[in-house]
Parts: structure tokens; sequence; C-alpha cells
């Protein structure tokens, strides 16, 4: 967080000091791209695994159903990341505005080995998603923290320009020193990159805070209070992923096997929890030589709740009860059922920045019985320019 209230506070500084200069300045759009790119990075940091497991920040590996009849090799990555690959000025120096497809546009791929240790499949595919958080970034920098520390701002330099007013005017025999010393204070409170300040009152001589308004006190709270909300609310934003993908093996064609799916999240505000609702559902065609001459087509309806543990603003613990509904239209397997209902749990645990070691449970309501799959999914930290 103190990385977006810097920028916030560089932003509105420079904007204010145009303002004293009475000229018309434009923000270097290098200076813009830089900002969107540390919220970018700032927000991501905050992303939950079950978020980072729908779409990959930018280069995630994952080892599925291990110890089952299948393991799965799965690799993702964006668009944006595979062009950045090619021009790492891409981070720092573009304009994220024209990459909004490319960031939010998916590839994956994906190997299934057999109990030999062979290749059973090779999948691969590609989605999209509307990212509501990603499109809140630039709301950041008009956001009602920003316009809190503008107002600072503005108070502060209305204040001083009252108070030198006020020296000349009154032919005080200290004028350059009183100038002066209002200077080192806000050089003395200058914001850096590990702490923002402002300034407390009483740092003030008497006769400077006079020139002050009423409220001037309350700007530090509020400030750091309002910025929060606005980070939180970013987070809360809704999020909606389709895509799609197609397996091939020695004996299907394209589109033999393939997977429509969509997934949608939405924050729920809580004090000392972090949720999102999560409402999946997927469509699945499988030809298969054990399931004699049909395609095995069914439909996967979703609908949970993942809840984060937080230490520091970072989940490190996260679980995700959900219940599902499952509908086999054709290449039912022998005493299957064509509707099925399932009680599900996901488990995810932080044993790294960036390694993630979820558990999947499903119970079948109607059998009473339990399914269990252990994945490792191990996220990529962006390759950057130096």
């Amino acid at each position: 967080m103190k990385k977006i209230i810097l920028v916030l506070c560089l932003l509105v500084s420079y904007n204010a000091f145009c303002q004293e200069q009475k000229t018309l300045v434009v923000i270097d759009e290098s200076t813009k791209n830089e900002v969107k790119k540390i919220i970018s990075e700032e927000i991501t940091d905050k992303k939950s695994a079950n978020l980072q497991d729908v779409i990959a920040n930018y280069f995630q590996l994952a080892l599925k159903d291990l110890g089952g009849e299948k393991q799965k090799f799965e690799l993702k990555t964006t668009l944006f990341n595979l062009k950045a690959q090619a021009n790492k000025d891409l981070w720092t120096d573009y304009n994220y505005e024209k990459e909004k497809f490319s960031r939010n546009f998916q590839i994956e791929a994906r190997l299934s080995l057999k109990d030999n240790n062979r290749i059973n499949d090779f999948t691969y595919g590609f989605g999209w998603s509307y990212n509501g958080r990603n499109r809140s970034i630039n709301t950041l920098i008009n956001s009602k923290s920003a316009a809190i520390y503008e107002n600072y701002k503005d108070d502060l330099t209305n204040a001083q320009e009252a108070y030198f007013y006020y020296l000349e005017q009154t032919n005080d025999s200290k004028v350059k020193e009183k100038r002066d010393k209002i200077r080192a204070i806000k050089d003395k409170y200058k914001s850096d990159e590990n702490e923002i300040k402002i300034i407390p009152l009483t740092e003030f001589p008497e006769d400077f805070r006079r020139f002050l308004s009423e409220k001037y006190e309350s700007y530090k709270e509020k400030f750091i209070r309002q910025n929060k909300a606005d980070i939180d609310s970013i987070a809360r934003r809704p999020y909606f992923f389709i895509g799609v993908n197609n397996s091939l093996n020695d004996h299907s064609k394209i589109l033999d096997n393939y997977k429509i799916q969509t997934v949608f999240l939405k924050g729920v505000k809580r004090n000392n929890l972090k949720m999102e609702i999560d409402f999946r559902n997927s469509y699945k065609v499988n030809d298969s030589v054990a399931i004699a001459a049909f395609k095995r087509k069914e439909f996967s309806s979703q609908l949970g709740l993942n809840i984060s543990i937080m230490t520091k603003e970072i989940s490190f613990i996260e679980l995700k009860p959900n219940f599902e509904y499952k509908r086999v239209f054709s290449g039912l397997m022998e005493d299957e059922k064509k509707n099925q209902f399932l009680a599900n749990a996901d488990l995810r645990v932080r044993v790294l920045k960036t390694l993630w070691v979820p558990l999947i449970l499903k119970y079948d309501i109607e059998n009473g019985k339990f399914f269990g799959f252990l994945n490792i999914s191990f996220n990529f930290e962006a390759v950057k320019k130096e």
C-alpha cells in the first residue's frame, strides 16, 4: 500500500506545483505508465490463489492430481507476458491501457500422463477475462483518498502563500528566517518510498498555524483510512472469465474432446476476512473408447464462497466450500446417474510467496463417496527490464 500512497502523493504534488506556477503542464506519459505498473503490482500481490488459478499473473506451472491415475502438468500465461519476453520495455514504458486485451487473454497447455509415465493426451486452450479489478487501476489516481491528499496539499500551499504575504505586508524583520523555517519543515517531512508523511500541526510555528484550516489535523488519518478502502473496493469488483480448451491423443481428432468454461468472482466486504463469491459453469465433451460408441457430454455448475485468512493483507490459507450440480447428457458409466450433487471443499495453503498447495475434496451426497485431488501451483515472478 505504501507504493500506491507514494504514487498518489507524487502525482498530486506535481499537479499542485503546476498550479502554483500557473502553467499548463501535461504529466509525462512514462510517469503515468509507471504509476499504473506500480499500482498493478500492488494489487497483484494481494490477488487470492483462487483468482490466480483462473488466470495467471505471469507464468504459472501446476502439477495436478498427484498420486492419481492421470497426473497433469499445466502451464498458463497471458499474451501480454509472451509479448513482454520479446520486449521487456512493456513493463515500464508502454501504455498499459493499450494492452488491456493481451493482459486478459490467457493461453494454456497441459500434458496428461499414464501410469507408465507415457503421455496420455495433450491439451491446449485459451480464454479471455473481463477484469473489473484491473480496469479500476486508473480510478485510484482520481480516488477519494487522492482527493483527500490534494485537499491537504492545497491547504498547506494556501497557508504558506498567505503566511508569506502576511510577513511581507507587516514588514516582519525576520521574513527570510521564517520563510526558510517553513521550507525546512516541509523538506523534513518530504515523502519517500518508505513512508508517507503529512506534517503534524504542532511542527509549525504558532503564527503559521492560524493560516491553516480547522480540519488540517484530520487529513492524515482520513487519507490512510480512505486509501485502504479504495484498494479493498478494487479487490471486490466483478471478475468474469470464459475459456475453451481441446485435448488430443492418439485416437482423437480436433474437437473430439473439448471443454467450455466460465468463472464469475465477486468480492464480499468483511472486516477480518477476505471473501469472494465463486460461480463456475462448464460444458465438457469426451470421446472415449471406454464409453461404447457414444461421446460423453456433461454440464457442471458450482457455487461457492472463497475465504482467505490474511496476514499483513496477503492470504496464506484459503478455504472454498462449494456445492456442485452435474448433469450427464450422454455416455453414462455403469451405475452412474444423470444428475449428481456434490459437496466440495478446496483448501489452499501458501508454502512460499509464489508456491501454493491446493487440496480439492469432493463428496457425493447421494452415494456417500469421497474423492480427493492434490495439486501444486507455482506462480513465476515477472521477468522485468533491469
